[in-house]
């Protein structure tokens, strides 16, 4: 189960909430996918509870082409991280 939440704030700046299991591997792998998307996390807040974990980030667009928020909430459509 993975659930996605993006807004757009101002300019380059975006807020992620990103909702899944909590199995090994997964932040590590969330980062990477971050990364590849050209986005710099400026806030993170992560919470646990019941084997699960909340994502909250305040994430920049790194280069001048800005991503837009159709392909952010292309990671819901990823397969589950395992």
């Amino acid at each position: 189960m993975t659930q996605v939440e993006v807004n757009k704030m101002d300019g380059r700046l975006y807020s992620l909430r990103i909702f899944c299991e909590k199995l090994p591997g997964v932040f590590i792998k969330l980062m990477q996918a971050l990364n590849v998307l050209g986005l710099i996390i400026v806030h993170a807040n992560i919470t646990s509870y019941h084997g699960l974990i909340l994502n909250d980030f305040n994430a920049e667009v790194r280069d001048k082409k800005v991503v837009g928020v159709d392909t952010l909430l292309g990671l819901a459509s990823l397969p589950p991280i395992h």
